[in-house]
């Protein structure tokens, strides 16, 4: 069915073959929030008698860290279902956690493991005295959770991203893929962050993607380069924009098919960034060409539905329906009464 997000990823998949890549390893960063409960939204009430500071969970050990036992169990259960774990630890956030596995060969053995991983994790966690939330931002003083994704593409002789003579190790095949989900990254945002919350966790200072930018182990970059060729030699990439509210099959698909669509056109990408852009100037960032990540849900869904892209990829009966969607949430929400208007607007 057109409208089918699974079918769309194997779409993905099947174009990229034809394009001479045999397999498209995707590996997804799922972060998660790890809540007491019964919790009654005091998102810093910190259950454990050594409480973590916002924004300085990361690597915590025990006793700070209540989350370890949890993060074994679930890390024995997905290597059960066939995952290969990488590790697990607890991430920067309070209460914040994330489990890897490795990269999975297609578009939809990704978006299987990841739907597999948010279901058990939230099985497990009751299990465990928690509630999982995947929300993507849960507190303005804290980091949000993401869904990071690292991928490269395989061609018949091993990785085409990888090239330890190229800029960061890349290959001229990767440097246009990268082109290519810089030039669409607008368009796609509806997908890749499909909330009203989602735009809450694209903002500076919480290692999240405002600019449109690529640089090597630069975490405010739209997209990152993990680390140097020799210990890179895939060519690994991560595109650090989605989060895990979105539906992984449509996310992976449509970052390949922007990538794709790069590689397809020769595109080159602009020079790495290996600062914040958020601490540049504006006229620094207009000189380096640096666009922006749509600021709302209803800017995102803008460029959604004006793009020859997506269009052509989704098939309109696909973008017309998601845009209808997404338009009534975004309406359900400027008439919702939040408690922040009641609480500075109440004695006016």
């Amino acid at each position: 069915h057109p409208l089918d997000p699974r079918g769309v990823a194997r779409r993905a998949f099947e174009d990229a073959v034809k394009m001479g890549f045999i397999r498209t390893w995707l590996q997804p960063e799922l972060e998660f929030f790890l809540l007491p409960q019964g919790w009654k939204g005091d998102y810093m009430n910190h259950p454990g008698p050594y409480p973590i500071l916002p924004k300085g969970g990361y690597f915590a050990p025990p006793p700070q860290d209540i989350t370890e036992e949890f993060r074994n169990d679930f890390s024995f259960a997905l290597r059960k279902l066939g995952l290969d774990i990488k590790f697990h630890h607890h991430e920067g956030g309070v209460h914040q956690v994330e489990i890897e596995f490795r990269h999975r060969p297609s578009p939809v053995d990704a978006g299987d493991s990841a739907v597999l991983y948010k279901f058990l994790s939230r099985i497990l966690a009751e299990k465990h005295g928690f509630v999982a939330s995947y929300i993507p931002k849960i507190s303005s003083k804290d980091a949000g959770n993401g869904m990071h994704v690292h991928l490269w593409l395989e061609g018949k002789n091993g990785s085409a991203f990888g090239d330890e003579s190229g800029p960061a190790g890349l290959s001229e095949t990767a440097l246009q893929f990268i082109a290519g989900v810089l030039n669409h990254a607008r368009e796609f945002s509806a997908i890749t962050n499909p909330t009203i919350n989602s735009y809450k966790r694209l903002i500076p200072e919480f290692e999240a993607p405002v600019y449109l930018c690529w640089g090597p182990r630069n975490r405010t970059a739209l997209i990152r380069v993990p680390s140097s060729a020799d210990k890179n030699r895939a060519g690994d990439i991560e595109v650090r924009s989605p989060d895990p509210s979105s539906n992984p099959y449509l996310t992976f698909a449509t970052i390949l098919w922007a990538g794709l669509e790069g590689v397809e056109r020769g595109m080159n990408p602009p020079e790495m960034i290996t600062g914040d852009p958020s601490n540049m100037s504006e006229s620094e960032r207009r000189k380096l060409g640096l666009g922006r990540l749509p600021g709302n849900l209803e800017e995102a869904v803008d460029e959604f539905e004006g793009s020859e892209l997506m269009r052509r990829r989704l098939g309109s009966e696909f973008v017309d329906a998601y845009v209808d969607m997404k338009r009534r949430e975004i309406l359900d929400y400027k008439v919702s009464i939040s408690p922040w208007e009641i609480e500075r607007y109440f004695d006016v």
